[in-house]
């Protein structure tokens, strides 16, 4: 195949080397690439409710896991350029000035992704690679419009299709990197960013380096995975759940490789409910992004995929209470508190927060979904607002939706108040 003379490689979440088909491809077909992350300035604006979309939290957890992607890549000779702009206008001045042809990135599950992308088909031609998910979408046995309306059917079908394509280790090639100077906007962003509280249940670090690192402690050092199932419902502790998600979010680690893990773990250790029920949760972050590729709009309507009108408040100070933690119970501030102050919560605590605010406090639970994305430093398009509608009954639940009952969850999940009294109060 004819080399291409000079190829563009755009990090968007795909904040790796490991497992990167996008960076493989054009170090082998390039003979020059620019590699190049735009941090996006629509990310740090506001929403439609006039929530800002990313905090602090988040926002230092992605600088991290981007600065430790360029020093990575500057190990094997190859040199990421960082700016800060509008994705589109700025990877158009890139191809202008560097007569850059190709463009090589991850495609994405997301309304404004799916556009940028047809942007990017306009100027350059556009190579995309499905490697934020376990399967392509030839692999999944099924077309897009034949996708299951609920997670059980789905899992079913993948199941029973058999799995799939193993990551592909990263490839240097002879490729020469194109080193440009950054922008200067940091000094933007340094003042906005939150350490982890001293509290925290894990002291979260961004990048492949730390994700890789989580990875093989969580099931190979303290096989902690082999609990998983019993545990992944606690709120304290480090080892309770696998905490891989903000990685998996901005794509530092790639879910095929996690479910690698899993499987060798499997076949030389132990294999019991709990290592197969890691590969069922990741199953359903598989689910939300292929139900975010055939609706990539209904995530975030009032109604979801529900034609019922939903009778809740778009603003008011119930929401206010619910987000600064000062609600009338406890246990729901206590969820809240650890959030603002860690950027992190358990996944049991995000169901019980959302039920309360939908249905005890009669809130639109886009606000919520809104205000989780601006707090969770593993915030994930597709899961968050999958997630979101579920609960809210608006989504892929058979059942039409999750109302819990708050006291019978905290005397589960808490019933010595532990819990409650190390974050209730706290600042």
């Amino acid at each position: 195949m004819k080399k291409i003379k000079t190829g563009l490689v755009w990090f968007r979440n795909n904040l790796r080397l490991d497992d990167n088909p996008a960076l493989n491809r054009a170090l082998e077909l390039c003979e020059y690439v620019l590699l190049v992350h735009v941090y996006d300035t629509r990310t740090f604006e506001k929403q439609q409710f006039n929530i800002d979309r990313i905090g602090g939290h988040r926002m230092r957890f992605l600088f991290q896991s981007v600065e430790d992607l360029s020093q990575n890549l500057r190990d094997n000779n190859l040199y990421l350029h960082t700016a800060y702009d509008n994705p589109i206008n700025y990877i158009k001045k890139l191809v202008s000035e560097y007569h850059v042809t190709d463009i090589f990135t991850q495609k994405e599950a997301g309304y404004e992704e799916m556009i940028d992308e047809k942007e990017i088909k306009r100027i350059a031609n556009l190579h995309l690679f499905e490697s934020s998910t376990l399967f392509c979408k030839e692999d999944l046995g099924f077309s897009i419009d034949q996708l299951p309306k609920d997670f059980t059917s789905f899992r079913k079908k993948v199941e029973k299709q058999g799995f799939l394509n193993p990551p592909v280790d990263f490839e240097r090639h002879d490729a020469y990197s194109i080193e440009v100077p950054d922008e200067k906007y940091l000094y933007k962003f340094s003042h906005l960013m939150i350490n982890p509280h001293r509290k925290t249940v894990y002291p979260f670090t961004g990048g492949e380096t730390m994700g890789n690192e989580r990875l093989k402690h969580f099931i190979w050092e303290d096989r902690a995975i082999d609990t998983y199932k019993k545990t992944r419902n606690n709120l304290i502790g480090s080892n309770y759940s696998s905490k891989f998600s903000p990685w998996l979010a901005n794509g530092s680690i790639s879910p095929k490789r996690i479910w690698l893990e899993i499987s060798q773990y499997e076949q030389i250790v132990n294999k019991n409910q709990s290592t197969y029920w890691l590969k069922f949760e990741l199953l359903w972050r598989e689910f939300f992004k292929w139900v975010a590729y055939k609706h990539p709009t209904k995530f975030y309507l009032k109604n979801g995929f529900s034609k019922k009108p939903i009778d809740t408040a778009t603003e008011n100070e119930n929401f206010t209470l619910w987000k600064n933690g000062k609600t009338a119970n406890e246990f729901i501030n206590a969820n809240i508190n650890e959030l603002n102050l860690t950027g992190f919560m358990s996944n049991r605590g995000r169901q019980i927060v959302a039920s309360y605010l939908i249905y005890d406090l009669h809130v639109d639970w886009r606000l919520g979904a809104a205000y989780f994305e601006k707090m969770l430093i593993d915030y994930d398009t597709n899961s968050n607002y999958g997630n979101w509608t579920y609960i809210a009954g608006v989504g892929n639940d058979p059942r039409g939706g999750r109302h819990f009952n708050i006291e019978k969850q905290r005397s589960q999940y808490d019933p010595n108040g532990e819990y409650t009294l190390l974050w209730a109060d706290a600042k």
